[in-house]
């Protein structure tokens, strides 16, 4: 039997437990960002220290694999690994990032029948009279979400493969 056998497990261990402590970390720090929040009362600072040590401990972690070969145990803990990181970001809040809400404006309207490419954000909030009564009506029952909207502007620039 190989000695070195539980080495690589224990590495591979440890790498995705720091990875993991990592995404804790940072989804713990996210409710320092809730939106509106003046940028000089975020931690930032901590914010890219914390990715830059997780982007340390990735590269780390790419060198040291290169010649371990693969193996289904292996990919299943990757798999794994990443699952648990991604719940963690549940009830988090979005770091430096508003795109979602014009997602959630543009999926509310094509939902409701209309496309997303004929009205701005704006020429709703303004009643404008080219835009349909229930697209107004979508504006007034979405609240925050439409005032949140980045560029209200312009309707929106994600291609239709994005939004759906």
């Amino acid at each position: 039997m190989d000695k070195a056998a539980p080495f690589p497990a224990l590495r591979w261990s440890c790498f995705g437990g720091v990875l993991l402590g990592l995404t804790v970390a940072l989804a713990r720090l996210s409710h320092a960002f809730s939106y509106g929040s003046p940028m000089s009362e975020r931690p930032i600072t901590l914010f890219v220290a914390l990715l830059f040590i997780a982007g340390l401990v990735y590269g780390t972690a790419l060198v040291f694999g290169r010649g371990s070969g693969s193996s289904y145990g292996l990919v299943g803990w990757i798999f794994i690994i990443g699952l648990a990181m991604r719940l963690c970001y549940l009830g988090s809040t979005p770091i430096l990032e508003d795109d979602y809400y014009r997602y959630l404006w543009d999926g509310a309207v094509t939902a409701s029948g209309y496309s997303p490419y004929q009205h701005s954000p704006e020429s709703v909030q303004l009643f404008e009279r080219k835009v349909p009564d229930a697209v107004v009506d979508l504006g007034i029952e979405s609240g925050e979400v439409l005032d949140r909207v980045n560029h209200p502007a312009l309707s929106t620039i994600y291609p239709p493969v994005a939004q759906a």
